[in-house]
């Protein structure tokens, strides 16, 4: 991990739960239980390759970014949710709309 002695991962890796895992859910966590693999420090010492043919490949890149290898990119501006246009137009001065746009859809608006 570079920057911390091997022993002091450990010890924190093994403090944590599998569970406690961003990408692990409470069923994942007790397939893993199964499997004998409660902590962090477990999941991170089993093979990657067996991990995602038990579960999927976000499994495999848990184990590679707990051994220090980034393969989960971190998005440093979130994208945009997109809201529905029904929840954008109630904030939106409707005054002029047309019934019809040739899809099928009828649009219902309202002044406000």
């Amino acid at each position: 991990m570079g920057r911390f002695p091997t022993q002091q991962v450990d010890r924190i890796l093994d403090s944590i739960p599998v569970t406690e895992l961003w990408g692990v859910a409470g069923r994942s966590g007790k397939r893993l239980a199964g499997m004998n693999i409660h902590t962090a420090r477990q999941l991170r010492d089993a093979s990657p390759k067996w991990l995602r043919k038990k579960f999927n490949v976000d499994m495999e890149r848990i184990v590679l970014e707990l051994r220090g290898i980034s393969c989960i990119p971190i998005e440093t501006i979130p994208p945009a949710k997109k809201r529905p246009a029904h929840f954008l137009a109630q904030f939106q001065p409707q005054n002029d709309c047309t019934e019809g746009d040739g899809t099928g859809l009828v649009v219902v608006c309202a002044a406000r």
